[in-house]
């Protein structure tokens, strides 16, 4: 069942926050190679994630809601849609900024701010998503 697997993706995500967190925050000297190519497979990860909610669960779920008659979910899901955009371009920015040891090594702190702010705010929305939407799509889909 494909929302199974964007829940396993999501699994997923969240380990490699809390593998990417723990070599960030646990020892006073980050290694910076170790944190790039951490930071490459979540960026993977993360951006073929929401390449796949962007290709189907979200036209999937707002064709459910058409088809059951649920057009005041529309605006809100809508609103769901763009505030993922919105972490979807500062994840790539983020991602864009520090794409190589170099550049994480350059900005450190940066780079710990940087992160802790974005790996909240995914945690967030897939707390979120898993919370309301999915159980919305399964109640079409099931």
């Amino acid at each position: 069942m494909f929302l199974k697997e964007l829940m396993e993706e999501h699994t997923e995500i969240r380990r490699l926050l809390r593998d990417l967190e723990t070599a960030v925050t646990d020892s006073d000297s980050m290694d910076c190679r170790l944190v790039s190519s951490m930071l490459a497979d979540l960026e993977g990860k993360l951006l073929d994630h929401v390449a796949r909610e962007d290709r189907r669960f979200y036209p999937e779920l707002r064709t459910g809601a058409l088809e059951a008659g649920q057009t005041a979910l529309l605006p809100a899901l809508d609103l769901f849609i763009n505030s993922m955009g919105k972490l979807s371009a500062r994840a790539r920015e983020f991602f864009d900024n520090y794409g190589s040891a170099v550049r994480i090594a350059a900005d450190q702190e940066g780079f710990k701010k940087g992160f802790m702010g974005l790996k909240r705010d995914m945690l967030e929305r897939i707390k979120s998503e898993e919370g309301s939407i999915y159980a919305i799509y399964r109640s079409y889909y099931s």
